[in-house]
C-alpha cells in the first residue's frame, strides 16, 4: 500500500509483554508523537515454546497486564488476536488479518527493537510481511547506529522494506530484569505501571521456576543479608557458603540448594527471643514443646535461630523447597537420619576456613574422604565443647551422636 494514500496510521506493538513495563508505554507514545500515529495495537504474543528459568505468565495475565497498562491512553487498545490463535503464531498471518480488519484506508507501521531488525528477515514470509508494513526501529544504548543504517539499506534492495529510526532515549528496561527482580523479592514499581505493578503481587506472578519451586537470586539475597547483619556474621555466611558449595560438588549434592541454605543458614542468629518465636508464628511451623521446654530451662533460646531462619527463609526469601528448610532449621542441633544436604549445611558451619579449633584441620582433611565421618567428627567436637563448658545437650543433638556412633557399628 502507498502510505501517501493512506488517510489513516497505525502503529504495532508485537511482544510477549511478559509483563508490559514502563518502557513499551514510553516508546509508543514517542512513535505516536513522531510518526503520526492515529492508534497503536499492543498485539501479546503466544506463549513461547521454549522453557524459561522462571516460569511466565498466562496469556490470559499478558493481556490483562496491557489492559491495565494502556489505561488511560485512548489511542492504545490490546488486541488478543495472537494469544486467542490456535497453534503457532506468526507475524505474516496478523499483518493480514489486520489488513482484512482494517481496509485500505490504514497503513500499518511495526515498531520494534534495533536487535529485531537485525534478524526480521528470518521471518516467516517476510517478503510478504515487508509489503504490508512499514517499520520503525527503534535506538537501544549503545547501537552501532552506522551498521544498523547499511541494515536497512539491504533490507530495502532485497526486500522493499520501508523502515524509519527513532530516536527514543527512554529508560531501558527489559520484561526479563522486571521477572527477575520480582523473583528476588525486589520492588518494581519503578519500571512497571501501578496497576502492572499490583497486578503481579496480586496473583503471585514470577515467583516460581518451571518446575514449581520459588525462584532464588543469591546476589540480591547476598545484598539483603549484609544490610541486616553484622560484618563478622555476613562474613562467616559467605565462608560457609564456600565451603557448602565445595562439599556439595564433591558428594553430588544440588549446588544451588547448598548455597541457598548455607546463605540463609544464620539469617536469623541475631535475632532476640521474641523476634525468633514471632517470625516462626508467623511462617506457620512449629517448634517442639520438648525443645522450647528445654530453652526455657537452660535459658539458651539461641538454638532457636535454626528454625527461625528456616521461617524467615521461607517469609522474607520466598524459600518453599523442604530441603533447603529442614538444612536451615537443623544446622545447629542436628537430628537423626539427616539428609545429604543437612550434613552439608552442618558441617560446613563447623569446618569453614574462619573456624579454629584444636584438631579442626583432621576433620577438614577426613570430610574429603567420607562425608558422614566427617559429620561424625563434627557432632563429636560439638558434644564435648558443651561437656568441657558444661553446657546442656539438646535431645536431638545426643540422638544424632548415638546413631552416628552406635547404630551399624
Amino acid at each position: 500500500m502507498n502510505s501517501d494514500l493512506a488517510q489513516h496510521r497505525l502503529g504495532i506493538m508485537g511482544g510477549t509483554f511478559d509483563p508490559i513495563h514502563k518502557g513499551h508505554i514510553m516508546i509508543a507514545e514517542y512513535a505516536t508523537r513522531a510518526f503520526n500515529l492515529e492508534r497503536v495495537l499492543f498485539i501479546p504474543t503466544g506463549r513461547p515454546p521454549h522453557k524459561r528459568e522462571i516460569r511466565l505468565a498466562g496469556g490470559e495475565e499478558r493481556l490483562q497486564m496491557c489492559r491495565l497498562a494502556v489505561k488511560g491512553h485512548p489511542d492504545f487498545v490490546v488486541d488478543d488476536r495472537e494469544v486467542r490463535r490456535q497453534g503457532t503464531t506468526y507475524t505474516v498471518d496478523t499483518m493480514q488479518e489486520l489488513h482484512k480488519a482494517y481496509g485500505p484506508g490504514w497503513q500499518f507501521y511495526f515498531i520494534i527493537g534495533t536487535d529485531t531488525l537485525q534478524v526480521i528477515d528470518s521471518w516467516r514470509c517476510f517478503p510478504q510481511v515487508a509489503k504490508m508494513t512499514e517499520f520503525i526501529a527503534i535506538y537501544r544504548p549503545g547501537d552501532e547506529r552506522e551498521e544498523l543504517t547499511r541494515c536497512a539499506q539491504r533490507l530495502e534492495r532485497q526486500y522493499g522494506a520501508r523502515i524509519h529510526f527513532g530516536a527514543y532515549e527512554g529508560p531501558d528496561i527489559s520484561s526479563t530484569q522486571v521477572r527477575r527482580r520480582v523473583a528476588s523479592g525486589g520492588a518494581v514499581d519503578e519500571w512497571v505501571p501501578d496497576a502492572v505493578d499490583c497486578y503481579i503481587r496480586t496473583h503471585q506472578l514470577y515467583t516460581e521456576t518451571e518446575d514449581g519451586n520459588r525462584t532464588m537470586d543469591f546476589d540480591v539475597w547476598t545484598a539483603r543479608l549484609k544490610a541486616i547483619l553484622s560484618p563478622q556474621r555476613f562474613a562467616h555466611i559467605l565462608r560457609t557458603r564456600d565451603m557448602a558449595v565445595e562439599l556439595a560438588k564433591r558428594y553430588g549434592v544440588d549446588t544451588d540448594k547448598a548455597q541457598a541454605a548455607a546463605l540463609l543458614h544464620d539469617c536469623a542468629k541475631e535475632m532476640d527471643r521474641v523476634q525468633m518465636l514471632d517470625v516462626i508464628e508467623k511462617a506457620g511451623m512449629q517448634v517442639s514443646d520438648e525443645t522450647l521446654e528445654f530453652c526455657r530451662r537452660n535459658g539458651c533460646y539461641g538454638i532457636l535461630h535454626g528454625p527461625a531462619g528456616a521461617a524467615a527463609a521461607k517469609i522474607d526469601f520466598g524459600v518453599t523447597d523442604p530441603e533447603i528448610l529442614s538444612a536451615i532449621a537443623w544446622h545447629t542441633l542436628g537430628q537423626p537420619e539427616m539428609g545429604m544436604l543437612d550434613k552439608v549445611i552442618y558441617t560446613a558451619d563447623i569446618l569453614e576456613e574462619g573456624r579454629q579449633w584444636p584438631g579442626i584441620e583432621e576433620v577438614r582433611a577426613a570430610i574429603q574422604k567420607d562425608l558422614d565421618e566427617g559429620l561424625r567428627l563434627c557432632v563429636g567436637r560439638g558434644m564435648e565443647y558443651l561437656i568441657q563448658t558444661n553446657r546442656p545437650i539438646h535431645p536431638s543433638a545426643l540422638a544424632l551422636w548415638n546413631e552416628l556412633n552406635f547404630t551399624n557399628h
